[in-house]
């Protein structure tokens, strides 16, 4: 019971203690506190701004190039004819024929070398 009574004991002395501060703390600016206004406050100097040209590195810094590179190859398009049922049957003949034939396009009709003349 000593535990329950020294926790209660605790939470109300915070509270005295938060009520004791909050009633000391100011209402107003601190500018009105001290009589001062914001024209009797000094201005800021000025100050001039140099600028530094960026020299150049003594050291080239280059990423290193990755041993492998992984890059998808783009899928060939099939050809859109205006027709929107003839457009998606042509589209779902060449999804399946690309998944057939792991993606193989000569297997599928289409011929790369055509494709990147256009």
């Amino acid at each position: 019971m000593s535990l329950h009574k020294s926790y209660v004991a605790c939470v109300l002395l915070s509270a005295f203690s938060g009520g004791a501060v909050a009633t000391e703390l100011a209402t107003g600016s601190l500018l009105q506190d001290y009589g001062v206004t914001a024209d009797q406050l000094p201005k800021p100097t000025k100050t001039e701004v140099i600028k530094v040209k960026p020299e150049p590195s003594r050291f080239p810094m280059t990423p290193e190039k990755p041993m492998v590179k992984f890059q998808l190859a783009d899928k060939p398009k099939p050809e859109i004819t205006g027709n929107p049922s003839i457009d998606n049957l042509n589209a779902r003949q060449l999804v399946e024929c690309l998944r057939a034939f792991r993606g193989n396009p000569i297997a599928c009709g289409e011929n790369p070398a055509e494709q990147s003349e256009q």
